[in-house]
Parts: structure tokens; sequence; C-alpha cells
């Protein structure tokens, strides 16, 4: 059709369904889901669009504070975030709620504290928390919260009793200090610890009571390793300690040189010798980056429960300096191991000792292991007799794969 044509002209305007305004042709509910992946203050700001977008914010099924450093200060954070809270449809359930708060060094612990109890107040399934190390004393308390991430916080007293949640499944800590004496998630089935400080002022180091857990990631935390109590249902765990901190490493560990040395400094922390392996011994899969030089567990050998359902065991950055007899009393209570994957630390500071002595001591031997892998820079004579002794306990192996790094 010619521009300008007559017929151009008298042509009736586009409707919702001829290439028009679509989107107000959508359902509420449509509008308000996808609002909801724009940062709260972005969805509020469509309420000046039209009469019917004034109040779709205000049920959005996701609240996302998020970008605070825009409203240039945190009394005007607190103002918003206060207004929003209090003008949502208290009718309307919702979904999620990210609070992240980074953009500012300091925002009052007492507004924190409100802003959680408030949303779930209303009924929020999954609530995500990141500051800036901002301290949290009470506990939670929600019949609807099913997912929970805490990072940059500082955890105290009962903050992480989450025996009042029974639908919470996820529990995950970042970046945080931990000063509970307890993390109780009795109905939890996935808990994820990466990079927390658990923090030494009392005698007894955190317990973690989650008997309902089936995976479990413990990685690059400091300070004195939880205590973990049984779990029954486990069935994955990754476990990796590191300490980067050259102070904090114990004069004369095997394994300061790898820099995975983690142990429990000079506060009076009782260990009685079952503090990560009896929580442990359920798990079917188990993943370690650890030395077995490390303190901790030198102390949990001692009195090891035997891993009647382990299958495959992965060891990361075993440092050949380690005293392979605790490495071999460790399998001798795997007698169902099938599969064995050790990756080697070959440091040059890394001195095996040559003991005369059979390491073994009393001979065992895993008949159902089939499969071990080996990962190493070279294949030195520190290697060849590891290779040698686990070949004798692998009265069935099929072989080992030898891979270098």
């Amino acid at each position: 059709m010619p521009r300008g044509s007559k017929a151009a002209r008298n042509a009736s305007p586009p409707g919702p369904g001829r290439g028009g305004d679509r989107i107000s042709a959508l359902p509420d509910a449509v509008l308000q889901h996808a609002l909801g992946f724009l940062p709260v203050r972005e969805a509020v700001r469509t309420c000046v669009l039209a009469r019917r977008w004034r109040h779709l914010w205000r049920s959005l099924p996701c609240l996302r504070v998020v970008d605070v450093e825009v409203l240039g200060s945190v009394n005007e954070l607190t103002r918003f975030v206060n207004r929003i809270l209090l003008l949502r449809d208290p009718g309307s359930a919702l979904d999620g709620c990210e609070f992240d708060l980074r953009g500012f060094e300091y925002v009052d612990p007492v507004s924190v504290d409100l802003w959680i109890r408030h949303a779930l107040l209303l009924r929020a399934r999954v609530l995500s928390l990141s500051v800036r190390w901002t301290p949290l004393y009470k506990r939670f308390d929600s019949q609807y919260l099913s997912t929970l991430h805490l990072n940059g916080v500082q955890l105290s007293h009962n903050a992480l009793d989450c025996s009042s949640c029974p639908m919470l499944e996820d529990l995950e800590i970042t970046l945080s200090d931990i000063y509970a004496r307890e993390i109780c998630s009795p109905f939890s089935k996935r808990l994820s610890i990466v990079n927390c400080k658990f923090c030494l002022d009392h005698v007894y180091s955190t317990r973690i009571s989650a008997p309902s857990l089936i995976w479990l990631r413990l990685e690059y935390c400091s300070g004195a390793p939880p205590l973990l109590e049984g779990m029954a249902s486990l069935e994955s765990a990754c476990i990796r300690f590191g300490c980067g901190v050259d102070d904090f490493r114990m004069e004369g560990c095997y394994a300061d040189c790898c820099g995975e040395c983690v142990f429990l400094y000079d506060y009076g922390i009782q260990i009685d010798g079952r503090v990560l392996l009896q929580g442990l011994s359920n798990a079917s899969t188990l993943e370690f980056r650890a030395s077995f030089g490390m303190f901790t567990l030198e102390k949990d050998l001692v009195c090891c429960p035997t891993f009647s359902n382990l299958k495959t065991f992965y060891l990361i950055n075993w440092c050949l300096a380690g005293d392979l007899r605790a490495l071999l009393g460790f399998l001798r209570c795997t007698p169902n191991l099938e599969k064995l994957s050790l990756q080697l630390c070959q440091k040059e500071k890394c001195v095996l000792k040559m003991e005369d002595s059979n390491p073994i001591g009393q001979s065992f031997s895993l008949e159902k292991l089939k499969i071990v892998e080996v990962k190493c820079e070279k294949i030195d004579e520190r290697v060849q007799r590891t290779l040698k002794i686990l070949s004798s306990i692998g009265t069935c192996l099929e072989g080992f794969n030898i891979q270098k790094i």
C-alpha cells in the first residue's frame, strides 16, 4: 500500500492481536511474573505507565532489593524497603525475596532483622540475604521457607536454629562468621557452607545437627572444624579444608607445604576424636580435599567408623608427605569401596617417610575395589610405591588409570 494513501490513512489502528500493545493484553499474573525479575525499585516505577499498572508491583511473586547504592544513603534505603514491605498486598504469597545490601558498608542490623521477619510473615519460600558482616541474632521461624541463602553475615547465638522451619530443604551459607554453638536444621536435605569462619570463642566447636541431609558441602572454611552429628540419609559429601594464612599452620604439619593444613588453634577446643568422619559414615560418595596429616583427622582416625555404604572416594590434593598409614587406615574402614580417585601433591618439600616396616600393618583387602585413578604431575618413586601398596589391597582391581596434571 503506497505511503500516504487514503486507504492507509483510514485504516483502523492495530489491536492487541495485530502488532499493537501486546503487553497490555497479557494477564496480570504474567506481567507480575515478568516484573519479578526486575530490581524492585524498577518494578515499582512501572506504576506510572497506566492505571492498570498502578498496583501490580504490590503483588509481585519475587522481590529483589538489589543495586541499593543508587538510593544514595542507608537512611533512604531503610525508608524505601519499609514502604515496599508495608504497602505490599498481604494476601499475595511471596515466592522469593532477595536482599543484596552490599552496596553499603553498614546497614542497621535491627532493620535487616525486621525485613527478614516481614518477608517470612509474607510466606516467602526462598530468602536470600547478602550483606557486609551484619550480625544476625534471632532464629528463623517459618512454615513456608524452603530455601535460605546467607552471605556475609555474622551468625551468633541461635541464629542458625532452623528447627521451626519444617519446609526448609536447602540451606546455604557463604563468606560468613559463624559464632553459633549449633547449626540445627532437622528437615534440610542439602547444606552448603563455603568460605566461612568457625569462630573460636567457646570451648567446643560448632555442632552441625542435620539428620535428614542427603548432600553436604563444606569447603574452604577456617577455624575449628565443626562437629558433624549423625546423618543417616547422607548420600554425598564434599569436604575441602584449606587455610591460606601461613601463620596458622601448625609447626611440623606434614601438609604445610601444600597449603592444606587446617588445625585447631590453641583456644582450648575439646576434641574427642569424632569430629568429621563419624557424621559422614553413611555417605556413598565422598570427596575430600585434605591431608591425613591434619590434626582433626588424626584424632578422627583413632576411632574411625566403618563406611559401609561408601562406593566412591575422591581424595584431592593428598600430600605425599602425609602418613601413608593414615590413608590405609581409612581405607580399611571402607569394605565396599568400588572406586578410589587420588589427586597427588608432589611439591619438592614433600618427603614421604620411607619406613622399613610394612605400612599396611595387619593385612586387609578391598574385594570390591575395581577402579583406582591417580592424578599426579610425574610418576616418581613415591607414586610407584603408593601404587604398589594399593595394588596389594585391591584384589579385584581392573587396573590403574594414571593421568598427569
